[in-house]
């Protein structure tokens, strides 16, 4: 995938966002006019898919990190409009090191979950300065809607496989 922006680079793994990331954004923006969203809705769902992004890059970075313990070095993790991609040396040498580098990225997804949950106060403060009236259960619902397909995706392969 050539056709990339760097992000930077951490812990030694290069982060990268696929030209076609652009389509998502003006699929947003277009969806947003036809259905007659104002300004702020289509910077909102740009923001609200930007940090489900974000939460990409984690749960890709937990993936990368627990293969780091395994020896097993990450070159790059690309963001791609279906999700994330890191793209490792190799595969773990054991089962049970593949498992662990499976669940780390869910597992990533599931203290996001409870931090956003249990600690990131929304008050009617900043709903009013983001002029939104949306509570962070709903975000959070959302979150969870996206992030629920991304560890089915993730898990299933060890179900068909175990037999």
């Amino acid at each position: 995938m050539k056709a990339s922006l760097s992000l930077g680079s951490y812990f030694g793994i290069k982060i990268k966002v696929h030209w076609t990331f652009l389509f998502l954004i003006l699929w947003i923006v277009f969806d947003e006019l036809k259905r007659g969203g104002t300004t702020e809705s289509i910077l909102f769902n740009i923001a609200f898919v930007i940090v489900v992004f974000i939460c990409v890059i984690f749960h890709e970075m937990g993936h990368a990190l627990t293969a780091k313990r395994f020896g097993i070095q990450t070159k790059k993790i690309t963001l791609l409009p279906i999700g994330g991609m890191a793209s490792m040396e190799r595969l773990p040498e054991s089962p049970k090191q593949e498992l662990l580098v499976v669940i780390a990225g869910p597992l990533v997804n599931i203290l996001i979950a409870l931090l956003l949950f249990f600690i990131v106060p929304v008050q009617e403060a900043m709903v009013s300065v983001i002029k939104l009236k949306i509570c962070h259960q709903v975000v959070i619902r959302q979150w969870l809607e996206v992030h629920d397909r991304s560890i089915v995706s993730i898990v299933m392969p060890f179900l068909v496989y175990s037999k």
